[in-house]
């Protein structure tokens, strides 16, 4: 492996875009995106690039393990780890009552014009994640090909904070989750 090659898969940790690597690395913007697919084949660059994608996960001290415990804490998470609902009205718990896998599972929060924004990462996808890792995605035999269901998963849940006193909000815990009326 030659000098610019060496800084062709330094260039390429960055962000994982071989045409810019390619030109960060020197070579012609013209020519940057077929020696970039071209570089991307070959083997002892391969090796390299998986080399520094390990010392890099090494440093980070990112295991699989770890992957997996953050997807398992979004697939699992509830949003009465985050809120309650009393007397018809929902109430934000102090953020120091989450437990840690919700603030894992909370994507973002902020203030808007009808109150507080609470948006949950994607319970779905987490879930999807898991069972393609640990091959649960397979088809079911004892479930009959052709059965079709909707899975409804809410990610976002919008309160009022004028609204959150009101004894008119409602929310109720059904088989599908919260349910704000």
């Amino acid at each position: 492996m030659n000098a610019k090659q060496l800084r062709f898969c330094q260039e390429y940790m960055i962000d994982f875009n071989g045409t810019q690597a390619a030109i960060r690395a020197g070579y012609s913007k013209k020519t940057a995106r077929f020696i970039a697919t071209e570089n991307l084949t070959k083997p002892n660059i391969q090796a390299k690039i998986a080399e520094l994608v390990r010392i890099q996960a090494d440093r980070l001290e990112i295991t699989s393990e770890a992957v997996m415990q953050e997807l398992a804490a979004i697939a699992f998470s509830r949003i009465d780890d985050v809120l309650t609902v009393e007397g018809g009205q929902v109430i934000i718990k102090p953020s120091s009552q989450w437990s840690p896998s919700a603030r894992v599972a909370i994507q973002n929060i902020k203030q808007t014009q009808h109150g507080i924004s609470i948006t949950m990462h994607s319970k779905v996808a987490a879930l999807e994640k898991l069972m393609m890792r640990f091959g649960l995605n397979q088809p079911d035999p004892d479930i009959p090909t052709g059965a079709e269901f909707e899975l409804v998963l809410p990610t976002v849940v919008n309160i009022g904070v004028a609204d959150m006193r009101s004894p008119e909000i409602e929310a109720e815990l059904g088989e599908n989750g919260w349910r704000l009326n």
